[in-house]
């Protein structure tokens, strides 16, 4: 994807919650995407895969453990 550099200006500026949503499939985009700054991700079209919700769902409560989301 070529919209995680997106959200580092975006959440830079700003106090609301930024929430990504672009190709969010694995533990690699969630990062990718917390690390920019994002508060959150959201899982848009694979979201009836079942091993890609597992996979964000795992990444993102890695992330939380960490203290980075």
């Amino acid at each position: 994807m070529d919209s995680e550099s997106v959200i580092e200006p975006v959440a830079r500026r700003t106090d609301a919650a930024v929430i990504a949503n672009n190709g969010v499939r694995d533990c690699e985009t969630v990062r990718e995407y917390v690390d920019y700054g994002a508060d959150a991700v959201s899982v848009g079209r694979p979201s009836d895969d079942p091993d890609v919700l597992e996979a964000v769902r795992a990444a993102a409560v890695e992330a939380s453990r960490e203290g980075v989301a």
